[in-house]
């Protein structure tokens, strides 16, 4: 896994100080442990969870993508982090506070399309009609650590504008969280529920992986794989022990039929 040379523009107080101090002595390790402990392995899954989905996405990108949707995108720096995004445009979608953020830190790219969308009041697909986007053209739609955080209601609608906004040979990379899947049992989902809740990200759906499956079933989404960090960790050549609190995330990627 690289490191990402567009983090220390986006990162706020304290991280920005220790990335810099990384690209000044090349080693992040001791720094890096003390995340690792102190975030309960999340340091470990994140990073993990994101190189599987730069994976995803040069899959995508192989099986036909024109075009690529982040949904949520956060500070996400794929755009500009991933050579072979290179050439294709690239829809960023999130709430305008948080572009506005975004776009003071990095600017513009060729290619880049900003599109704000509140998601309680915009229709998604106008949005993207406005900023360029061509319903026609493969898509690969990027999901990632958003539909925990959503109500199920809210999960369902999305995908069935998806199914609406996806050509044929589309994929989409979605994460999601299976339920009573943190260890320790009672206690540890208090605990984790109770962290997210302390830093306004409450968590709100989940999903069996059978009823994932379903759910992409029926809104003409084909699933291709389905994998959790200890996948993702064989996949990068590394150990996935830190990770074993947020082993109930997974990443599905499914392909529109």
């Amino acid at each position: 896994m690289s490191v990402d040379p567009f983090a220390v523009d986006l990162c706020p107080f304290p991280f920005r100080p220790l990335l810099r101090a990384y690209g000044a002595t090349g080693t992040l390790e001791p720094v890096r442990s003390v995340y690792r402990a102190a975030s309960l392995g999340m340091v470990d899954h994140v990073s993990l969870r994101t190189s599987a989905i730069d994976r995803g996405v040069g899959g995508a990108l192989a099986d036909g993508a024109e075009q690529i949707v982040l949904l949520g995108a956060g500070l996400d720096a794929r755009s500009r982090r991933l050579p072979a995004l290179a050439g294709h445009t690239v829809f960023e979608v999130d709430h305008p506070a948080t572009q506005r953020y975004k776009r003071t830190k990095m600017g513009e790219r060729e290619g880049l399309r900003y599109v704000a969308v509140d998601f309680e009041r915009d229709d998604l697909g106008q949005r993207l009609a406005e900023a360029g986007f061509d319903v026609g053209r493969v898509t690969a739609w990027i999901w990632e650590g958003v539909t925990m955080y959503l109500a199920p209601a809210a999960v369902e609608a999305t995908l069935g504008q998806l199914e609406r906004l996806s050509a044929p040979g589309s994929r989409l990379l979605a994460s999601y969280m299976v339920p009573n899947s943190v260890p320790f049992g009672p206690a540890g989902a208090l605990l984790v529920r109770h962290a997210f809740d302390a830093i306004g990200e409450g968590l709100h759906a989940t999903y069996e992986r059978r009823d994932m499956n379903a759910l992409l079933a029926r809104h003409g989404f084909s699933v291709l794989t389905d994998t959790n960090s200890v996948d993702w960790a064989e996949s990068a050549g590394v150990s996935a022990w830190q990770t074993k609190i947020f082993r109930g995330e997974r990443l599905v990627i499914a392909r529109r039929d």
